[in-house]
């Protein structure tokens, strides 16, 4: 239990301090840049993520399934990272000219070709990052992840700062890269030794793949909204959208990812159903209680942040947020349900369930686009509603919670929430109007009592929970 708590606590450390300084930075640099600049990175995101996606061919995965992989394992996903991460820089290479003539946008050749050199760096780090996951050593990882943040950071901050524009953006992204496979040879003494096993590889793929497949339908529908909008509008729109969604999700896979860091290997290494069931109850609980208010936070103060923090330039994407959040509240329940899958080895129901969504999410981009961002905004969160019910229904398939159990265990926590941000902002825009940063504060503290007095009537047992299993042991 000891190595839980510790594992725990780093992850947890890692996600707040490395995500608080990427959300700062990320701060800064909207002040000093453009919704267009922002834009042009944006448009490059789908095909740096589908690249980083394949270079870890969900060898991660199956290291961590494993256990104890050998030292055989570890070596044959790393040559295996190395060959896949070159191959892919050359089709980004050379395919460069060709995203840039479908945007229209000159300058997308030359900052494809110079940010595809993410994919080489981080091919050599995978193998490191999975032998961390494995030992619960989140410590070596939290030093690794802090320190290329903060000092990728500063130097995006300062080319930004010197009017390099989007080479700022491209700079930090590089830099990361590179900063954090230097710490992690320097800190973590491994070596590949000069084995590969096609045995051992095909066993490992043979995992991997359908969860390699499940994430790529994932990161091209996600990415397919900013390809829609950057190709049918403009990169500001672009740029105002990628803006929101970054802003939801940072704090989003900060918090689920101190959870669900621990979460996974914990459940793998669980004796039984009720066990795993226990463990899946209490994470479900857990984030929904604190991570939902913390989304209804987000909603009551965008207007207020965007106008005074980023600049009146980037208010335009205040709208956009408060809907996007309407697509993550009910993330932490997507992800625990698809962890139980992994858990379970049904890598196959995994892949049939990102197929039925993305079907279910393609028809929204189809009926949405023509209304414009905010349509497509709507649809995502419809889609993400839907979406939610598949990752259950297959859950319960392989011995998890019903969807009426799950129900039971957070509606209240939803339901509670709604009516505190119902009554925060109906009085602050009802009578506080005139003024963002009243209206703002005043939401917040109306927000915050409501909260706490449905805390006190309605969730004492949800609260209870919160507190004995998991901030105890923090």
């Amino acid at each position: 239990m000891g190595h839980i708590k510790n594992g725990l606590k780093w992850s947890a450390i890692e996600k707040i301090v490395s995500q608080g300084v990427q959300f700062l930075t990320l701060l800064i640099l909207a002040r000093l840049l453009t919704p267009n600049t922002f834009g042009v990175i944006a448009m490059t995101s789908i095909f740096i993520s589908i690249a980083q996606l394949l270079i870890d061919g969900g060898f991660t995965s199956a290291l961590i399934r494993k256990g104890k992989p050998s030292e055989v394992e570890y070596s044959t996903a790393f040559y295996f990272n190395i060959v896949v991460g070159l191959f892919i820089y050359i089709i980004i290479y050379f395919s460069a000219p060709l995203i840039s003539f479908f945007y229209h946008e000159p300058i997308l050749q030359d900052v494809l070709r110079v940010l595809g050199g993410v994919i080489l760096v981080n091919s050599l780090t995978v193998v490191y990052r999975a032998k961390l996951n494995v030992a619960l050593d989140f410590k070596s990882q939290s030093k690794v992840t802090v320190s290329s943040s903060l000092a990728s950071g500063v130097i995006g901050v300062a080319l930004a700062y010197h009017g390099y524009g989007v080479w700022a953006l491209v700079a930090q992204s590089l830099f990361n890269a590179i900063i954090s496979m230097c710490l992690y040879v320097y800190i973590f003494k491994w070596r590949p030794i000069k084995a590969f096993d096609v045995n051992e590889f095909k066993d490992m793929f043979g995992y991997g793949y359908k969860l390699i497949l499940s994430s790529l339908i994932e990161v091209i529908y996600a990415n397919s909204f900013i390809v829609i909008i950057g190709k049918i509008y403009s990169s500001s729109q672009v740029g105002l959208f990628y803006q929101a969604q970054r802003l939801i999700e940072l704090p989003t896979s900060s918090f689920i990812g101190i959870i669900q860091r621990v979460n996974l290997p914990l459940m793998s290494k669980a004796h039984d159903a009720t066990e795993i069931n226990k463990i899946f109850s209490d994470s479900i609980i857990l984030s929904t209680f604190i991570f939902t208010p913390l989304v209804s936070i987000l909603v009551v103060l965008s207007d207020a942040f965007f106008y005074y923090v980023l600049g009146p330039a980037w208010l335009a994407a205040s709208k956009y947020l408060i809907i996007l959040c309407g697509c993550y509240v009910f993330y932490p329940i997507h992800v625990f349900n698809l962890n139980l899958l992994q858990v379970k080895k049904r890598s196959d129901m995994f892949l049939k369930a990102e197929v039925i969504k993305k079907i279910i999410g393609v028809l929204s981009i189809i009926c949405s686009f023509k209304f414009g961002v905010i349509g497509l905004c709507i649809g995502m969160m419809i889609s993400s509603i839907l979406s939610l019910f598949v990752n259950c229904f297959y859950s319960e398939k392989v011995g998890g919670l019903t969807t009426i159990q799950q129900f039971k265990l957070t509606y209240k926590i939803y339901l509670s929430n709604c009516l505190s941000l119902i009554i925060a902002l109906f009085i602050a825009s009802s009578f506080f109007h005139e003024n963002i940063i009243i209206s703002s504060l005043v939401g917040l503290l109306l927000f915050c009592l409501s909260w706490l007095l449905c805390c006190c009537t309605f969730m004492k047992d949800e609260f209870i929970t919160t507190r004995n299993k998991y901030i105890k042991a923090i």
